[in-house]
């Protein structure tokens, strides 16, 4: 399918754009999961007992997200700024049975892997035909945002401005 749009430029430019995309989606994907995780707390007062189940959805929608067929980095950052706005809403949603909060919460940590795992798929495959060296510079790329992500989540937004504001960077990020 090709890269497309604003990305459908020199081979150069074009690498250089998908990298970002990767570099940024590593970003969305940490600094989301750091807003899952305070929402979390912020929802049942703990989250020592649950980190691990929340990681583990995570991981499982990155894993689920490699899988997925065609696709499209536009639409997987499209889809990155919806669930980033979306994602504000769930601090209203505080007085609901703490099933449903627990399901929905594990349910944002593997959306938001899906999204991350197809991203970094649809970045090898908009490269072309891609070595071992394209695709471990992408992946660098993409553990590369996850740390600027997580340490920028966790050391200056969510101390400094909070959950909204966190929301609002990670829907940012991907627009």
């Amino acid at each position: 399918e090709g890269v497309r749009g604003p990305w459908a430029c020199g081979p150069g430019a074009r690498a250089a754009a998908v990298e970002t995309a990767v570099f940024t989606l590593g970003f969305w994907g940490a600094a989301g999961l750091w807003l899952i995780l305070v929402s979390f707390q912020n929802s049942f007062g703990a989250l020592y007992a649950w980190v691990g189940a929340m990681i583990g959805a995570f991981m499982f929608g990155l894993a689920s997200g490699t899988l997925l067929p065609r696709k499209n980095l536009r639409w997987i950052l499209l889809a990155a700024v919806l669930w980033s706005l979306a994602s504000g809403g769930v601090f209203a949603l505080r007085s609901a049975p703490d099933f449903l909060l627990v399901l929905l919460h594990a349910m944002r940590a593997g959306g938001a892997g899906v999204l991350v795992g197809a991203g970094y798929v649809a970045a090898v495959d908009a490269v072309g035909p891609s070595s071992a060296r394209v695709a471990g510079r992408l992946y660098a790329l993409d553990v590369g945002g996850g740390v600027a992500g997580t340490l920028l989540a966790a050391g200056v937004l969510m101390p400094g401005h909070g959950a909204w504001a966190l929301a609002a960077v990670c829907g940012l990020a991907c627009g």
